[in-house]
């Protein structure tokens, strides 16, 4: 190894730490290998013409993980196509800000890329800084073996290419244990409750994501949040907001409708989306405020039809314009739920509260006027 030859020559300490990062350097920016990985992701990877440019790539050996390094501007355009990172045009300095450096990390998975975006950022970098910012981190990271130019392979299974592993061995049954501790403290402000209510929610986040790299596990999370911000306000915009309009104009006994928030209306719902579930603050015409509840059930066809979801009797709200904390008590006295969690977490909830049938009819679902029926 060239640090071993160094030494064995007798350079002094100063000599052999600067020999060692011109080899390491070396390595990084001019070797042929280093040369042919970033071709490599050049051509596997589509970047977008819009797209910054590549300084720098490593791949592991079977070229399923990468760490690289990119130049960026102001309003950079990513991978996809959409803004990176938005940057101050001033620092804190008042020194103008014209290109920063960054790192992102990523993954193969089923064919496909995952990627993270790193915090670490060095700006208006020359050439020369830029490269030993970037020799630094890796450094930091362990990228090369103690005091050599040699990789440390085992840097592909460390830092930020750990994988999501649940240290349990049943995964359903400590679920359910813990499910049944949580619901036995009444309190809402216990310590035990808290740590409980972590470990089990952390297991609802991570268990279908069980074994994969938390890059790959996190970019599906985050997919997973746009994808039900995009269903919760279908819903809210679409369906609900259009429905208790109606609803009020053709029904007597109201005047008007506050929902749990203005933007997502607090919509309750399973992961699969099979119903989603409106408390609805309604104010009848002796102005007295009650809190009920809608619910939009999917068909067949996947269309969601609305009906009034009658298994809780009306109830007065706790404040006039809150009522989030009634909405949690009353949800949460037939189903472990509150507003901190991502779904409505049980799979007997539909039979047993929403669409039971009695003699034919459901037995918690009552159909309301719509626009037809408007006097």
């Amino acid at each position: 190894m060239l640090s071993s030859f160094i030494l064995a020559q007798g350079f002094g300490q100063s000599d052999t730490s600067n020999r060692l990062e011109e080899s390491r350097k070396d390595y990084l920016f001019n070797s042929d290998l280093s040369m042919a990985q970033l071709e490599y992701f050049k051509d596997s990877i589509n970047v977008g013409k819009k797209a910054d440019p590549l300084i720098n790539v490593k791949l592991s050996s079977d070229r399923t993980k990468f760490i690289a390094f990119k130049r960026c501007s102001p309003n950079s355009i990513g991978f996809d196509g959409s803004p990176i990172r938005q940057m101050d045009t001033i620092d804190i300095m008042g020194v103008n800000i014209n290109s920063c450096t960054y790192m992102l990390s990523g993954v193969l998975h089923d064919s496909n890329w995952y990627y993270k975006e790193h915090s670490q950022v060095f700006k208006n970098a020359s050439a020369k800084d830029e490269n030993d910012a970037i020799l630094n981190s890796l450094v930091d990271m362990h990228f090369f073996k103690l005091a050599s130019s040699d990789l440390n392979e085992s840097f592909w299974e460390d830092n930020m290419f750990i994988k999501i592993e649940i240290d349990t061995t049943d995964i359903l049954k400590e679920k359910n244990a813990l499910k049944g501790k949580i619901q036995k403290i009444k309190s809402e402000y216990s310590n035990k409750k808290w740590k409980l209510e972590y470990r089990y929610k952390h297991l609802l986040k991570y268990e279908k994501y069980n074994g994969l790299h938390k890059i790959v596990a996190d970019s599906m999370l985050s997919k997973e949040k746009h994808d039900n911000f995009q269903f919760e306000s279908i819903m809210s915009e679409d369906y609900f907001l259009s429905f208790l309009k109606t609803f009020i104009n053709c029904n007597d006994n109201y005047v008007s409708f506050k929902t749990h928030t203005s933007k997502n209306l607090g919509l309750i719902y399973p992961e699969n989306k099979s119903f989603a579930i409106c408390p609805v603050r309604l104010t009848d015409t002796n102005e007295n405020m009650e809190i009920h509840f809608f619910v939009a059930l999917k068909d067949e066809n996947t269309n969601y039809k609305i009906y009034k979801w009658t298994y809780f009797s009306s109830v007065k709200p706790e404040h006039e314009n809150m009522f989030g904390g009634t909405t949690v008590e009353l949800i949460s006295s037939i189903s472990l739920w509150n507003y901190s969690y991502t779904y409505l977490y049980s799979d007997s909830f539909l039979a047993t509260y929403i669409s039971k049938v009695e003699n034919g009819k459901f037995k918690y679902l009552l159909e309301t006027c719509t626009s037809a029926n408007k006097p």
